[in-house]
């Protein structure tokens, strides 16, 4: 009838300004998440966009969160290790993925033997120490640098001239504050806060690293700008 169908309407209306107002739980008990228009902060869309503007190619090693939007952006110049269709990839491939996850030794071995050229991870993705090792090794270079996502390629994947422009010398794929900046490398710093904050604006990355850089430069009132 028409009362039911306008009391039916009238509830989904509340209903859709509760979620508004105050959030929706994820999970049964568990805390409100908060209800926004857009992509979320915590996507990895700074990273993605790296990738597609420098028109990046090959195989990629990426995040189970991240690659979808990866896939939407760049395929078929980027193909994907894994994506959330587990029925297409199987059970092997997720667990080959967790288990280089967990270790350095692992993800050097599944990046050699899938022939990866570029890894797009979140901090929260592997296990601490495997981005360290993969610079360590001498294979990877760092070249796109947030506060929750990093992008790596393979040296000798590389397009020419592009880790001469992109690669981070001394910022790390890693918590703020791991990278000590001091008076002596305070303007490669700068250097590459600056560029962070181009790649992606709305991270705290870059900023956290420049105030550092001025910090050590002893411009404390740009500090504080």
């Amino acid at each position: 009838s028409r009362a039911a169908s306008i009391a039916i309407a009238g509830m989904l209306l509340s209903a859709t300004a509760a979620v508004a107002a105050w959030g929706y739980p994820t999970r049964f008990g568990g805390p409100l998440r908060p209800a926004r228009m857009g992509l979320s902060p915590e996507t990895a869309a700074c990273a993605v966009d790296f990738v597609a503007s420098n028109r990046l190619a090959g195989r990629a090693f990426v995040s189970y969160d991240a690659a979808g939007m990866l896939i939407d952006r760049t395929w078929p110049r980027v193909k994907v290790n894994i994506d959330s269709r587990n029925d297409v990839y199987g059970e092997e491939i997720y667990r080959e993925y967790q288990r280089a996850l967990a270790s350095p030794e692992a993800m050097l071995r599944s990046l050699d033997d899938r022939k990866i050229d570029l890894v797009l991870l979140s901090y929260a993705d592997p296990a601490p120490g495997v981005g360290a090792a993969l610079l360590a090794s001498g294979k990877w270079a760092a070249v796109h640098l947030d506060e929750r996502w990093f992008v790596l390629v393979r040296r000798d994947s590389a397009p020419p001239g592009f880790l001469a422009a992109e690669e981070y010398r001394l910022l790390r794929p890693a918590a703020l504050g791991s990278t000590q900046v001091t008076s002596a490398n305070a303007g490669l710093a700068m250097e590459e806060a600056d560029r962070a904050i181009r790649s992606c604006p709305g991270s705290f990355f870059g900023y956290f690293y420049r105030t550092k850089a001025l910090l050590a430069l002893g411009r404390f009132a740009e500090a504080l700008e």
